[in-house]
This record gives C-alpha cells, structure tokens and sequence, in this order.
C-alpha cells in the first residue's frame, strides 16, 4: 500500500508539479505564441525600416506622405476632400 501511495505521488508530481507535462505543455503554447508575435514584430520592423529609406531617399516620398496622410498642399492648389463610401460594415441594419 505504501508501495502504490508514493507511486501516486511520483505520478502526481510528474502532471501536475511546476516542472510537470501540463505546465511544459502550457509554455509550449507559450512560445509557440511568443515566437508568431516575434515574426509580426519583423514583419512590422521591415516596413517601417523601408519607409524610413524611402523618407531618406528623396523628397517625393516625404511630399507624398505630407499630402496623403497630413493634408498637405501646394501654394495655390485646392484640395477636393470626398466622403469614403459606406460598406456594409459600417452600416448597419
């Protein structure tokens, strides 16, 4: 009977213990989100590391950003703002 209560107990700790499968399991699932957070976050870097020697390169990627993004214009140049079309997205029934 001793025999098979520490027996149990060695079977307990090895499920259930901080080193045990169930929490190995969990910091598997862990890293493996970790890990496609990280290539998002490279994907991201990559982006924004070319636009930043597009911005270096040259003047028309910074007048492009200035006039999409800020409104910018030229002396003398009027600017024609539309609505954007609804989607069935944004309207709702």
């Amino acid at each position: 009977m001793l025999t098979l209560a520490f027996l149990a107990a060695i079977i307990l700790d090895a499920l259930f213990s901080e080193t045990g499968i169930f929490q190995l399991w969990r910091v598997e699932e862990d890293f493996k989100a970790l890990h496609l957070k990280i290539k998002a976050l490279e994907r991201e870097n990559s982006e924004l590391e070319r636009q930043i020697e597009e911005l270096l390169s040259g003047r028309e990627a910074t007048e492009r950003i200035a006039r999409e993004e800020l409104g910018f214009s030229r002396p003398g140049e009027v600017i024609y703002l539309f609505p954007k079309e609804e989607t069935e997205d944004t309207n709702p029934k």
